[in-house]
């Protein structure tokens, strides 16, 4: 406890709770290896993570994004290309399936079952079952016949990094005035569905929560939206 508070009470809230979920996965990982003979117990050591700024994209924000041609580099133009078109996708999809960037990675063509997206959640371990829409199957690549049951949908990089810098760089050519990364992907899935009438308990199943709550911030997020709308009417 002592080396927790020393190590990290100089960082916020959130980047402590973030150290910690790094910390819990080497320990599992330790703990599974036979390194260590349990993994420590932090519950109460570490302060719960307090709701930051969702950043999301409207539906006439997913048009642009959508719409924006990706760059190409001179060199190994089509590789270049496929990279640029695959992270574009992969956001575009995840916007209509709340997937997170390390369930993007591991998603294979065996785990959609007739239209259901049926996969465990890498960072909660929760199962999960997300009917494929419309707009989510536009995005979805082309499998052809060589793809095997096993083949990765979207073979994306280890880390975020690359794809955020592909993603911000596009949402910037689109004109977008946020900074959009590619978890706003999942941000933007949820506030889409919850601002066209879909219920609490149904976004936080197709989110994989844990607890409700961490739906609800979202319907914070839109009524923080709603405030500012009502608040453009000036006082007579």
């Amino acid at each position: 406890a002592k080396i927790l508070r020393d190590g990290w009470g100089h960082l916020n809230v959130n980047t402590q709770n973030l150290a910690a979920s790094f910390l819990r996965l080497v320990l599992k990982k330790a703990h599974r290896a036979k390194l260590i003979n349990e993994v420590p117990d932090l519950e109460g050591l570490i302060p719960a993570a307090r709701p930051g700024n969702k950043v999301f994209l409207t539906m006439d924000e997913l048009r642009l994004f959508m719409n924006v041609e990706p760059p190409t580099v001179k060199k190994k133009v089509e590789m270049s290309r496929f990279r640029w078109n695959m992270t574009k996708n992969a956001f575009l999809f995840s916007c209509f399936t709340g997937l997170r960037y390390s369930d993007m990675r591991k998603i294979t063509w065996g785990d959609i079952q007739d239209g259901i997206l049926v996969l465990v959640q890498q960072k909660t371990s929760e199962p999960v079952r997300i009917p494929l829409s419309a707009n989510a199957l536009e995005f979805l690549p082309e499998r052809t016949k060589d793809m095997k049951d096993r083949d990765s949908i979207f073979p994306l990089p280890l880390t975020t990094f690359h794809a955020d810098q592909k993603v911000t760089k596009l949402s910037e050519m689109a004109g977008i005035k946020k900074h959009v990364t590619f978890h706003c992907a999942r941000h933007t899935c949820a506030t889409l569905m919850l601002s066209y009438g879909a219920d609490l308990f149904t976004v936080s199943k197709i989110l994989g929560h844990t607890d409700i709550k961490t739906t609800q911030i979202y319907t914070k997020v839109l009524d923080e939206g709603k405030r500012k709308a009502v608040e453009l009417v000036p006082k007579i």
